[in-house]
């Protein structure tokens, strides 16, 4: 089958860079498409030459539908066509409209922003962190320590065996009578 690039060459342009659409229905329809398909690619943020590449194909594409055209070297010849004489003037990037849920998010982070910064410039907060977190070290380690079970088997033998020598070594009148004999000796006296 014999191409007509001139067609093509004009329905791409047509396409790709004109801003007018003309009053026939599928060429409306499909401008809006196309125009629609590219905000979405925009949204995406794909990088302008992916962007081309998606635009080149749905052109190729459109093309061969409207033509009737399912040969796939017919395909490829309109590819190579496009890549060498078709100039896609697109350059545009996503441009967000302000509205008043932006401008309230952007106020919070500006917010959030100056709160992290004074948090992280407070030297007394700062040494009440560092004070913070070595508590919470420490505190870590002693349940590390505890939940060990060589630990506390040892622990509760020297704590029973402590305890065991405390008081079979305590004798009540000893401790009375060293007490009394050192001072009661002094105050008891009839000196003065």
């Amino acid at each position: 089958m014999n191409l007509n690039y001139d067609n093509f060459t004009h329905f791409a342009d047509y396409l790709n860079n004109s801003k007018n659409v003309n009053n026939e229905t599928i060429h409306e329809t499909l401008k809006e498409y196309y125009n629609a398909y590219t905000t979405f690619l925009i949204t995406r943020k794909y990088n302008i030459d992916k962007i081309k590449y998606y635009r080149m194909n749905v052109i190729v594409d459109s093309f061969m539908y409207n033509k009737n055209m399912t040969d796939i070297d017919i395909r490829k010849s309109l590819i190579n066509y496009y890549i060498n004489n078709i100039n896609d003037l697109f350059d545009n990037t996503l441009k967000t409209k302000e509205c008043f849920f932006v401008k309230a998010r952007l106020e919070i982070q500006k917010y959030e922003k100056i709160d992290k910064y004074e948090k992280d410039t407070d030297e007394i907060a700062l040494h009440y962190k560092e004070i913070n977190d070595k508590y919470k070290y420490y505190y870590e380690k002693s349940i590390e320590i505890i939940n060990d079970d060589n630990y506390s088997e040892a622990y509760i033998e020297n704590e029973y065996s402590d305890e065991d020598d405390y008081y079979s070594d305590y004798n009540s009148d000893y401790y009375y009578d060293e007490y009394d004999t050192d001072y009661s000796t002094d105050y008891l006296s009839d000196e003065y």
